[in-house]
């Protein structure tokens, strides 16, 4: 059997690989420098309830939160390149995970008001929701040519 050598067979060929040409390292930088955005702002968000000027924190928190999704998304658009096989999956289940943790966070540290839980353990908590996304773009930094 004769493989087809046409350009649009060859670009099949690489979508399927794991690492494929074209693939950009700005890209996976933008993706890691939100993940750690999120991170940080769900951390002060899970201790927000604890400070002294909670409801300002909180608010210019969200606020920088926002800024920083547009901003990221927005750098992340202009320089975008190939998706390595299988990221839109790991966004996605990246994305119900850390809804998940938010979720249960925000139940156990936003909606009960002050809590005695320390900022190491809901910091800890924040990081651990927003490793899939850092993984996620790492594989773009990684991978990139």
């Amino acid at each position: 059997m004769q493989t087809p050598s046409g350009r649009f067979s060859t670009a099949a060929r690489e979508a399927g690989e794991t690492s494929p040409p074209g693939v950009s390292r700005r890209e996976g930088w933008f993706g890691v420098s939100l993940a750690t955005l999120q991170a940080f702002c769900l951390a002060v968000v899970f201790q927000a309830q604890n400070m002294v000027w909670g409801g300002l924190i909180l608010a210019g928190t969200l606020g920088l939160n926002l800024l920083g999704i547009l901003a990221m998304t927005t750098m992340s658009a202009r320089v975008r390149g190939v998706h390595p096989r299988g990221h839109r999956r790991a966004l996605g289940r990246a994305g119900g995970w850390a809804v998940v943790v938010t979720a249960v966070g925000g139940w156990l540290w936003i909606a009960q008001g002050p809590h005695d839980s320390s900022a190491a353990t809901t910091t800890a908590v924040a990081v651990v929701a927003y490793i899939p996304f850092l993984l996620a773009a790492a594989r773009f930094v990684r991978a990139a040519s």
